[in-house]
C-alpha cells in the first residue's frame, strides 16, 4: 500500500511544504523522513531510501533530510537512512553524554540532536496523571546544552486532542489515551506557562540570548456556569432514521468506511437458546455496548480483556451492540488497528449471522447536524415525555442538548473548562465543535478545555452524547458547568 503514502507525498503533501522552504523565504530547514523506525523489527532498507527519495523528488535537496530513533544501537541499526542524518531522541533522566555517544556511531560529525526531549508524558484513560519534577527536566536540559546539542522538546507546548483524534497504546494491554496532551509541558494545554517553563527558560539562558520582553501571561479565563440539559434522542431513535449496511457478517468500521466513532449492530435472533447462554466477541476494537431489545444487558472490553458475557433472549428479537473506537494505536506492530466488531460474533458457539450496521455520524459536523436536525423533528412529532428520549433508563446513549450565554463586551469570549459531574462517558460538542471525550469515571481527566476560539458572545450551544449514565433523574441535576480551572488530575480506580 506503498503507492497511497505515493500519492499523498507526491500530489497533497510535498507541494505544500516546498513553498514554505527556507531557500524560498519560508520558515522550514529540516524535514523529517521517518520517525522512529527502527522501533520495528522489519529494517526495510528498500523502503526507507523510497520514502528519501519520494521526498527529495518533491522538494529538492535544499532541506537537510533527518530521522530521528531511541539512543540505543538497536534502534538506530534499522532507523539509518543513507544520506539522511540520524538524530536521536530521549526523556529527562537519561544519560545525555551516553545517548549522544550512541549517536555518534552512525553520525560520526554534524550537530548533537535530541529530536525529541520529553519534559513529561501522555496520559492514559484510567491511570493517574504522568507529572516529571521541573528539576529533573532542567538537569539533562542542562547536560544537553553544555555539549553544544540542539533540542526540540515534544511536548514544549501541551495540547487537545480535539473530536476523536486522541489515540491508544498496547503495551500489556489496550490503553486508551484522553482528550487532553497536556503531557505535563512547560506550557500548559491552554497554552499558559507553568513553574516548569521558568524553570527551563532559566537553563537556556545560560547558554543562548533570551528574547528581549516580557513573557506573555496566561490567557484570562472565565467560569460561564451552569449549562442546563435535556434530552434530545437516543443512538437507537437516531439509528432508526439512518442509512443502513447489511451483510451476512458483521463488518469493520474501514470496510464500512467510517473513520471513527460508533457503530450500531443489529441482529435478529433466529432460535431458541439456553438461559443464560454465553455471547462472546472474539475481539471487540474497542468497547462494546450489549443490548437484547433496547434493554442493556452488559458491556464487552477491550481494555479489560473482557470479550464475554451472560445474555438471555428469545427468538426473533433483536441482539444490538454499540461498538466504540476508543482511539487508534498510535505505536508499536500493531498500528494497523482495525475497528469495531473484528471478528464472527458467537452465542453459545452458533455463529449469529445477517447483521443490520448503522454509523452514527458523528465524526461528521454538517451530517451530524442534520441526523440532529432530523431526530429533533421526529420526535417533537412523537410528543414523547423526557424519559422517552433516553435510551436507557439512566440516561444512557442519549443526546442531550441545552444552552448558555457569553456576556456581549470586549473581554470576552474566553478559555473556559467543561466539568460533566454526574456524567460517565460520552463525547461533547460546543456550537458544532468536537470537543472530543469525556471520561470522569475513571479520570484522570475531569474537565475538557474549551478554547475562547470556539466561543461567541452571546448564545452559545451545548451537546452531548452520554454513552452510560446521565445525572438526569430530575430537570435540576442535569446540568453541567463551565468552571475557570482545569483539572487533568482527578481520581482513578485503584
Amino acid at each position: 500500500m506503498l503507492k497511497y503514502v505515493d500519492i499523498w507525498f507526491r500530489d497533497v503533501l510535498l507541494p505544500i511544504v516546498k513553498p514554505l522552504l527556507y531557500e524560498n523565504g519560508g520558515p522550514i530547514i529540516m524535514l523529517q523522513v521517518e520517525n522512529e523506525y527502527g522501533s520495528y523489527p522489519d529494517c526495510d532498507f528498500a523502503y526507507t531510501s523510497h520514502l528519501r527519495d519520494l521526498v527529495v523528488a518533491g522538494v529538492g535537496k535544499g532541506p537537510v533530510l533527518f530521522t530521528t530513533d531511541g539512543d540505543g544501537k538497536n534502534y538506530l541499526k534499522c532507523g539509518k537512512i543513507p544520506e539522511v542524518y540520524a538524530t536521536v531522541d530521549f526523556g529527562s533522566g537519561t544519560n545525555a553524554i551516553k545517548a549522544f555517544e550512541t549517536m555518534r556511531l552512525f553520525e560520526p560529525r554534524g550537530p548533537l540532536v535530541n529530536s525529541e526531549y520529553y519534559p513529561g508524558w501522555l496520559d492514559h484513560w484510567g491511570v493517574p496523571h504522568n507529572t516529571v519534577k521541573a528539576e529533573v527536566v532542567a538537569k539533562t536540559l542542562d547536560v544537553m546544552l553544555a555539549l553544544n546539542a540542539s533540542v526540540n522538546m515534544y511536548m514544549f507546548h501541551g495540547g487537545t486532542s480535539f473530536g476523536f483524534t486522541a489515540g491508544s497504546n498496547l503495551g500489556n494491554r489496550f490503553q486508551a489515551c484522553p482528550t487532553s496532551y497536556d503531557y505535563d509541558a512547560p506550557l500548559s494545554e491552554a497554552g499558559d506557562p507553568t513553574e516548569k517553563y521558568w524553570v527551563l527558560r532559566n537553563v537556556t539562558g545560560k547558554y543562548l540570548p533570551l528574547p528581549p520582553g516580557e513573557v506573555p501571561p496566561a490567557s484570562p479565563k472565565f467560569g460561564y456556569g451552569k449549562v442546563s440539559l435535556a434530552p434530545t434522542g437516543s443512538v437507537f431513535q437516531m439509528a432508526d432514521l439512518l442509512q443502513k449496511v447489511t451483510n451476512k457478517w458483521p463488518l469493520t468500521f474501514e470496510e464500512l468506511l467510517v473513520p471513527n466513532g460508533i457503530v450500531v449492530y443489529q441482529t435478529v435472533l433466529p432460535f431458541r437458546i439456553a438461559d443464560p447462554a454465553r455471547l462472546t466477541l472474539g475481539d471487540i476494537h474497542d468497547r462494546g455496548y450489549v443490548f437484547v431489545d433496547t434493554k442493556f444487558a452488559g458491556m464487552v472490553s477491550r481494555e479489560q480483556n473482557m470479550y464475554d458475557l451472560a445474555i438471555y433472549a428469545r427468538p426473533n428479537q433483536t441482539i444490538t451492540i454499540v461498538a466504540e473506537s476508543q482511539g487508534r494505536i498510535c505505536f508499536g506492530s500493531q498500528i494497523n488497528d482495525f475497528k469495531g466488531i473484528t471478528t464472527n460474533v458467537t452465542l453459545s458457539d452458533h455463529t449469529l449471522e445477517g447483521w443490520t450496521m448503522i454509523p452514527l455520524p458523528i465524526t461528521h459536523t454538517s451530517r451530524l447536524q442534520n441526523a440532529l436536525a432530523h431526530l429533533h423533528h421526529w420526535a417533537a412529532g412523537q410528543n414523547m415525555p423526557p424519559l422517552g428520549l433516553q435510551g436507557t433508563d439512566k440516561g444512557g446513549m442519549t443526546f442531550f442538548s441545552g444552552s448558555f450565554q457569553v456576556p456581549e463586551d470586549s473581554s470576552h469570549p474566553r478559555d473556559t473548562f467543561l466539568r460533566l459531574d454526574g456524567w460517565n462517558k460520552g463525547v461533547a460538542w460546543v456550537n458544532n465543535f468536537c470537543l472530543g471525550r469525556y471520561w470522569p469515571e475513571v479520570g484522570p481527566q475531569v474537565t475538557l478545555y474549551v478554547p475562547r476560539g470556539v466561543l461567541h458572545q452571546g448564545t452559545n450551544t451545548l451537546v452531548l452524547l452520554e454513552q452510560e449514565a446521565a445525572p438526569c433523574l430530575t430537570p435540576d441535576t442535569c446540568h453541567a458547568t463551565l468552571q475557570e480551572t482545569h483539572i487533568i488530575n482527578g481520581p482513578t480506580p485503584l
